[in-house]
């Protein structure tokens, strides 16, 4: 996985088609696919390219076609208020939290095979309180560490400030969705193990 505000976006890797293509070539391909659909979303809420995930498709047979050939997903989520709305998988469905992302699959040069589960639909204001606290960065590694780093060995790629989006009110996705956005620290890892 690659954020994008990583310094190897120059790493390269062979797509389907037998092309070479740069982490920052997919994200210039997402983006210029991204202008092309009619429709934006919403007023006011940039949808952003924020991490490319690199597959491979093949890794064990030599005679496959797709041996060492790989795709690479650009993940979009909304900036609101100067600030993401956290991005990933849908992990906290079940819980009620609910990460903010599209996928755009490139697995030919200059070209995005599919899109997944744009989402730049749900309209943002300020309605509620806001609020001005939340836990330091040194105590939110402080929990990381005391938790999931009791277990195993991580090394942090990336730290930054993110907005949770968590339903209240949810109506079958047919009339109308509610959130709540709470800021919260997200912390990228990799295991080393």
């Amino acid at each position: 996985s690659y954020i994008n505000t990583d310094e190897n976006l120059e790493d390269k890797y062979i797509l389907t088609d037998g092309s070479e293509v740069s982490i920052k070539e997919c994200f210039d391909t997402a983006v210029k696919y991204l202008e092309q659909i009619p429709y934006k979303g919403r007023e006011g809420i940039e949808f952003v390219p924020i991490r490319a995930d690199v597959y491979s498709l093949s890794y064990s047979d030599v005679n496959n076609e797709y041996h060492n050939k790989y795709f690479i997903d650009v993940i979009f989520t909304r900036e609101y208020d100067g600030m993401y709305i956290d991005f990933g998988e849908n992990y906290g469905h079940y819980i009620g939290y609910n990460l903010d992302c599209a996928r755009f699959t490139i697995i030919e040069k200059n070209e995005v095979e599919e899109v997944i589960d744009y989402t730049n639909r749900a309209y943002l204001e300020n309605i509620d309180e806001e609020t001005d606290k939340i836990i330091s960065l040194d105590n939110a590694l402080e929990i990381l560490t005391n938790s999931v780093g009791n277990n195993s060995k991580y090394k942090v790629l990336n730290i930054g400030l993110v907005y949770r989006r968590k339903h209240l009110i949810y109506n079958d996705g047919i009339i109308y969705e509610k959130y709540e956005l709470t800021p919260k620290w997200r912390i990228d890892c990799i295991s080393e193990i």
